[in-house]
């Protein structure tokens, strides 16, 4: 009969289930603790982004350089600035916005 394992124990919360794998589910599967190595390749992945010319790199840069001195500016004005660059501002700023097919943001 399809569907049918046999009994065993989660290794993450040590519930016991009759389902494919060994975690009873994906919430469970999901809770791994990167490794070292694994966390050196994220950083070396990202090094090499902010190293390129790419226009996501430019974008990420220019939101790194501004979120950490600010320049004086209020959120608002931060995030207006955010828009005319494409990087898309959280929802709660008091005004609406949309992005349309082109990748422009346009508010309301």
């Amino acid at each position: 009969m399809p569907g049918i394992y046999k009994l065993k124990e989660c290794p993450s919360c040590g519930a016991e289930h009759r389902k494919r794998g060994p975690y009873c589910s994906r919430s469970c599967g999901n809770k791994r603790i990167p490794t070292d190595e694994h966390k050196q390749k994220i950083a070396d992945a990202n090094r090499r982004h902010m190293a390129g010319d790419s226009d996501s790199a430019e974008k990420s840069k220019w939101l790194i350089t501004h979120q950490r001195r600010g320049d004086g500016k209020t959120t608002k004005e931060l995030y207006a600035e955010m828009e005319e660059y494409g990087v898309v501002p959280p929802d709660d700023l008091g005004y609406a916005y949309e992005k349309d097919t082109d990748g422009d943001i346009w508010t309301s």
